[in-house]
């Protein structure tokens, strides 16, 4: 099964966070016309069915993709 590039699924996650925090915030039907878009595309870029199931695959594609920390917990913003 093909999936999308790590970086357009990291863009999606981003747009359904938004989303979901914007329609939890201040709900109304614009914010949830963007949340069920959002989730819709996740599905869709992941070919899952359920929402559980493709945040749970797009963990894992940007998981992939992750760069490994190596800050020390003296100076975590030294690499």
């Amino acid at each position: 099964m093909l999936t999308s590039h790590h970086a357009t699924v990291r863009q999606l996650l981003a747009r359904y966070a938004t989303a979901r925090l914007a329609q939890e915030e201040k709900p109304t039907p614009e914010h949830r016309a963007e949340l069920t878009a959002a989730s819709s595309a996740l599905c869709a870029a992941t070919g899952c069915a359920r929402l559980d199931e493709a945040l749970a695959a797009a963990d894992r594609i940007v998981q992939q993709h992750a760069t490994p920390c190596t800050a020390s917990v003296e100076h975590p913003c030294q690499v």
